[in-house]
């Protein structure tokens, strides 16, 4: 099973949180480079916090394998990142 990585959409204001199922973090970076992946948590970010975060997202069905075409919320960043 690939990785889950922790994953930001930064829209200026906030940000959108996910997770991202990749077999590298180069790997997840190169399919959705409008996104800020995390190798890590953030140094900010307590174990809780982290813990929380990742629970919060699979609850809202937000996480994604990189390597397949997006869908839901994730094709609508993608489109919005190309403008289209």
């Amino acid at each position: 099973m690939s990785p889950s990585f922790l994953a930001v959409y930064d829209y200026g204001q906030g940000g959108v949180w996910l997770l991202l199922d990749s077999p590298s973090l180069e790997a997840a970076r190169r399919a959705l480079p409008m996104l800020t992946v995390f190798e890590r948590r953030p140094e900010w970010m307590s174990e809780e916090e982290e813990a929380s975060l990742r629970a919060g997202c699979e609850a809202k069905g937000f996480r994604w394998n990189a390597l397949e075409a997006p869908s839901g919320w994730l094709l609508a960043c993608v489109r919005e990142s190309a403008g289209t």
